[in-house]
């Protein structure tokens, strides 16, 4: 929990002010900054399907999480060494290396974090796997609460490299406790489940990948029409590859690969709702919220933090909750729980909505975002600990790291399209800002709901929505 709380501080950190920080620096418009914001996100998760492959036929699960560290830490380096550059193309290119970078290192440890996670949980039933991941979130809000306070008011009183260096120390933090507590993860965390080749071969392989995969990475970050073509191809390779080894899994391993295929558009369509929280929501809230509070101006990456607080004080009460009803047998299936998901993030961006269209006046109150974020948060709790749950559970333990590559993938898709989408909001379009807000909020309230509408009538449902249904 200790190691993921600080990889969230490095990567929540970035998320509260990023868009903000090109908007500032290189003067992008709207849509270009969410566009970029919206492909390193999705790189960022794209990335773990090579390095689940890297954990599972090189060098395992442990050194690929502490090599991915090292270099995330390197990439925040690269962005606090960039922000006391001149403006430029070297300051250009050298900003989308570190974040390459970034994403590169977080591709090799995501994945195999999970891993780690599934095994710690492996054969305890899915009642305390299910309160094991609510555990494993509450460390990611952690570092998501302490990221935008702490990274945020340094980048706003001392400037950007203050915010995107206090990100590297949070990384090198994390990759201490990693070290530190090494003797204490599973033994299967240590080595590849199927191993390609020698330890030392395995070692120069690896070395070859990761600067190739950040090189991909920077490409990649500069081509948004490429990281479509290449978010598609690497869903191919994925599924192909476990259909490949899909015969050779014992027959119960095999019947688990249809149910875990089908949360993936699940869990596709709330990150491109979620993830507004980078782009239109921070947006949205610098321009148009009164973000005084008794008489000191909140920063605008501060409020990204009221997710992370709603998550501490939820987090507890919700797994207990689900936990009481499984031992009464009146468990709630995982496809009702994705309905309320999908019908309170409805709620939140239809607040918003409402919220938009006040502020054509002027200004609005902080406490329409503030109630914003709590449905936001309610429904974020319904749907994400829930889906990581199951897809440990689904996947076969010979193929666990590429199968929560792919199922990460599906995030990154859903990044990919929140910051598309979000280029529909761009203010300069309109002559007011408030109404292209307020159409786009509600435009995505009517999303939530068709959403929550196709899981109600039966995405899971049947002999798969048998398979996802909470276990005895």
């Amino acid at each position: 929990m200790a190691l993921k709380a600080w990889e969230m501080f490095s990567f929540a950190g970035m998320r509260a002010f990023l868009v903000l920080y090109m908007l500032a620096t290189f003067g992008f418009s709207d849509s270009k900054a969410a566009l970029v914001f919206g492909s390193y996100g999705a790189l960022v998760l794209a990335t773990s399907l090579i390095g689940g492959f890297v954990a599972d036929r090189l060098i395992g699960a442990r050194m690929a999480v502490t090599l991915g560290a090292a270099i995330i830490m390197g990439g925040h380096c690269g962005l606090a060494l960039e922000t006391m550059m001149d403006v430029g193309s070297v300051k250009l290119q050298l900003f989308f290396l570190s974040l390459a970078a970034i994403a590169a290192g977080t591709g090799l440890l995501k994945p195999n974090v999970l891993t780690m996670v599934t095994l710690l949980y492996d054969g305890l039933g899915a009642g305390r796997r299910e309160t094991g991941f609510y555990a494993y979130y509450l460390g990611v809000n952690i570092g998501g609460l302490l990221a935008p306070i702490v990274c945020g008011y340094l980048a706003a009183a001392y400037g950007w490299h203050w915010g995107f260096g206090a990100a590297a120390i949070g990384m090198a933090a994390g990759l201490a406790v990693l070290v530190g507590n090494r003797h204490l993860l599973p033994v299967a965390a240590t080595r590849p489940a199927l191993p390609l080749t020698g330890r030392r071969a395995a070692v120069v392989i690896t070395g070859a990948v990761a600067p190739a995969l950040v090189a991909a990475c920077w490409a990649l970050l500069q081509q948004g029409v490429a990281l479509v073509i290449v978010l598609g191809a690497a869903f191919v390779v994925g599924l192909a590859y476990v259909a490949g080894k899909a015969p050779s899994l014992p027959p119960d391993d095999r019947r688990m690969l249809l149910p875990f295929a089908l949360l993936l558009p699940s869990v596709a369509m709330f990150v491109m709702l979620y993830e507004q929280i980078g782009t239109t929501i921070t947006l949205f809230a610098e321009r148009f919220v009164n973000r005084e509070l008794g008489g000191v101006q909140i920063a605008t990456a501060q409020i990204v933090a009221l997710n992370s607080a709603f998550v501490i004080l939820a987090v507890p009460v919700l797994a207990w909750a689900w936990a009481r009803l499984e031992q009464r047998g009146l468990g709630v299936p995982t496809q009702r729980k994705f309905v309320i998901g999908f019908l309170l993030l409805a709620a939140c961006f239809a607040t918003l909505h409402l919220a938009a269209g006040a502020a054509v006046t002027g200004t609005v109150a902080l406490g329409w975002i503030v109630v914003a974020y709590l449905l936001l948060t309610l429904g974020e709790l319904s749907i994400s600990p829930v889906a990581y749950a199951e897809a440990g559970r689904l996947a076969p333990r010979s193929l666990v790291g590429v199968m929560l590559g792919l199922f990460l993938l599906a995030f990154a898709a859903g990044n990919l399209l929140a910051g598309l989408l979000a280029g529909l909001a761009d203010v300069k379009r309109g002559p007011l800002g408030q109404t292209a807000y307020a159409d786009y909020f509600g435009l995505l309230a009517g999303i939530a709901v068709a959403w929550a509408a196709v899981v109600s009538v039966g995405l899971f449902a049947g002999a798969v929505g048998k398979r996802l249904a909470p276990q005895p």
